[in-house]
Formats: C-alpha cells, structure tokens, sequence
C-alpha cells in the first residue's frame, strides 16, 4: 500500500511542476496548438518527433479480456513506460518497458503469468511535413532485448520497423493518424514468425484542452501458429485531456472486431514533458 501511495505522489508532484512551469501569458495561441504530442493512446504513434533537447515520459495501464478455446483470459499490462529524448531536430531516441500480470482459467483450474517483457530500443526520424496530399510522417526503428522475466520473455532480439503518418484535414479541429508496422514475434510454440500491423485513427478537438479519438486497427501473423493467431481487429475510443502543454492525461477502451482478438480493453495513461 505504501508503495501505491508513493508512485501516486510522485505522479502528483509530476504534475503540480508542470502546471507551475508554464508563463501565465492569456494572449498565447489555444493550448492544443503548443501541446506535447505523445506517441499513446491510440495505435498510430506520433508522426513527429521529440523537440531537440527535450525529454518525453509516457506511461499508463492496460486491462484485456478475452474468451477462446475454453480459456478465460485476464490481462494487466503497466507500467507501459516510454521515454522518448529528441536528440537532434527531427531525431529521437527511445526507451520503453512494461510489465505483464495473466491469468488464464479452464476446467482443469487456473494458471498465472508474472514478470517484466523485454526491453525496446528505438530511434524515430522524421520523414516529411505536411503538403497538399503528402502527409507528416515518421519512420521507427525498434527492437526488443530479451531481458525479460522466464515465460514473459521471447527470449530472443526481435527488430521491427513502424512508418506513421497523419494529416490536418481541418485546421486545429480534425486530424487522421495511421501506421504501417513489421515486426519480429515469437509464437506460443516458441517459433518466430512476422507480425504485421496497420492502423486508422481520428482525432477531433472538442475544447482547447480536450481530444476524443477513434481508433481502428489489426494484427496479422504470417507463420504463426495456436490460439489466437488470426486477424485480430479492434475498434478504440477515448478522450485525451491537456492539462498543460506539458501534461496530458488518456483514457480508451474499446474490443476486438475478430474471434481471434482480445473481447475488451480498456487502459488510461499519462504523458509528461521536460
């Protein structure tokens, strides 16, 4: 309980210095025109990149459930860290780590999960700004160093590449974000197989300090095989509140769309800027 209690406060005092590193200046241009831009909640990350010398932190929490095979699945993921440091102007470097807690349940009784998943790696470069039909854009570089928990870990380096992109249909109001993804990924039987991945989001702005967003988005294994390799689709909502221009708060949920895929999910999560 001490514990909770002191990640809560530390996320507190986050925020309160966030708040209180901002000029009061009511003249300066709606707070979503200046906002960090994080790579969560939604699939598509950031078609940009961290501003040179500025530093990013993502983190959040994420719930899934799902049914198949006579299994009941239940998943909690966290703390889903990313650090994101813009090295140069148009290049970031990235760090991320996260945490799973399972439990599976069946007739013959129940089995749990517990442990840290591997460690990524990555850089992001951006691309090109927006014009006409060309879309801002960004490509990702990653991989993941098996230096996970025993059972958690793939326990093996898996590289992937991630190209995002997005365009303002309207000016401060209406945004569409979308992603290309290959990934390297081991199956339940300990093969390697391609995963593939794209997505579609929407973003609308409300109010100066509030986003909601659509998200849709798939996941296809080539080579894979056991439960839950097909096409898994989902369909997303959520809201993003900007608190400051360095400080946003996420919520989602949403299910998936395909019999492979997770029945429910929902998360929240938090982006701060240095």
């Amino acid at each position: 309980m001490s514990l909770g209690w002191a990640c809560v406060s530390c996320v507190c005092a986050a925020v309160m210095w966030a708040q209180d590193t901002q000029p009061h200046d009511f003249d300066q241009p709606a707070i979503h025109e200046q906002a960090l831009e994080a790579d969560r909640p939604h699939l598509p990350e950031a078609s940009s990149t961290v501003d040179q010398g500025r530093l990013l932190l993502e983190g959040g929490y994420t719930f899934t459930t799902t049914h198949v095979q006579g299994i009941t699945r239940h998943s909690h993921m966290y703390p889903e860290a990313l650090l994101r440091y813009g090295l140069t102007t148009g290049f970031e470097v990235r760090l991320g780590q996260n945490a799973l807690s399972q439990q599976a349940s069946r007739a013959q009784g129940t089995t749990t999960l517990h442990g840290a998943q591997d460690l990524e790696l990555g850089v992001k470069l951006a691309l090109t700004t927006q014009h006409t039909l060309v879309p801002e854009s960004a490509v990702m570089l990653r991989l993941t160093v098996p230096m996970g928990s025993r059972g958690v870990s793939a326990d093996a380096v898996l590289p992937g590449i991630n190209y995002d992109l997005s365009w303002h249909m309207l000016p401060e109001r209406l945004s569409i974000e979308g992603v290309l993804s290959v990934t390297r990924a081991r199956d339940q039987a300990g093969r390697l197989f391609v995963r593939l991945a794209q997505g579609l989001t929407g973003v609308y702005t409300l109010t100066a300090h509030l986003e909601a967003f659509a998200d849709w988005y798939a996941f296809y294994a080539a080579g894979a095989s056991g439960t839950g390799t097909g096409a898994q689709h989902y369909a997303v909502g959520g809201l993003v509140y900007v608190l400051t221009p360095n400080v946003a708060l996420d919520i989602r949920a949403g299910g998936g769309l395909t019999k492979a895929a997770d029945h429910f999910l929902a998360g929240a999560g938090l982006a701060l800027r240095y």
